[in-house]
């Protein structure tokens, strides 16, 4: 009865490990310091990625695919990878890339070599052409992690940055912009009223000397 009770105890504290190995890579990379501006009809993602949570083997490479996704998941714009490599697998690449050995699907944006501390911070830069389902879309980070024979250890999806572009701000900015144009109209005309209302003046003096005369 004792060992049964025992077996039943081991179990128990098994049960709740389990997940735990399931659950890597889950939302491990973050962003910081992100900023988002809209001119001349670009739209620009400017973001920090902070890789300090990650947990890549050094046989590995993680594929970070960033997504734009509309609020129905109607429309997506994918941006070229960002690409990070375990000190095995990055040392490998950078050989298999000098003697044209290995191609990209797509080309990454930058390759970053993983390196185990606590100050992994790297620009990210992503620009696309502004479109109306843009308002309120998200940032969407997709995951790829292969091992040795590039072979998919686990794959990812989750969003960074909800909205990218909220409506109420875009509104906010069409209203501002209407109300300078408004003042600067109005500023035109009262000095195109002031202007005439001078030559006006100017004139019928000229002819009262006139008359006087």
């Amino acid at each position: 009865m004792k060992t049964a009770n025992i077996y039943l105890f081991i179990a128990a504290l098994c049960i709740p490990l389990l997940p735990l190995k399931a659950q890597r890579g889950v939302n491990n990379i973050k962003v910081e310091s992100t900023e988002v501006t809209r001119e001349n009809g670009i739209a620009t993602l400017n973001m920090l990625l902070n890789l300090d949570a990650i947990d890549l083997k050094s046989q590995e490479m993680l594929y970070l695919f960033p997504v734009l996704v509309s609020p129905d998941s109607i429309n997506e714009y994918s941006f070229n990878p960002v690409v990070v490599t375990g000190a095995k697998r990055g040392k490998a690449l950078e050989r298999m890339i000098k003697y044209d050995n290995f191609t990209f699907e797509k080309t990454p944006q930058i390759i970053i070599p993983y390196k185990k501390r606590n100050d992994q911070l790297y620009p990210l830069k992503l620009t696309v052409n502004y479109q109306d389902w843009l308002q309120n879309a998200s940032l969407v980070f997709y995951e790829d992690v292969t091992g040795c024979n590039c072979r998919n250890e686990y794959s990812n999806r989750y969003t960074v940055l909800s909205p990218i572009l909220p409506y109420l701000i875009i509104k906010c900015h069409i209203c501002s912009q209407l109300t300078t144009e408004y003042v600067v109209r109005n500023t035109m005309r009262i000095l195109t009223l002031k202007l005439l209302n001078m030559i006006f003046c100017l004139t019928l003096r000229t002819m009262l000397k006139y008359w006087k005369r």
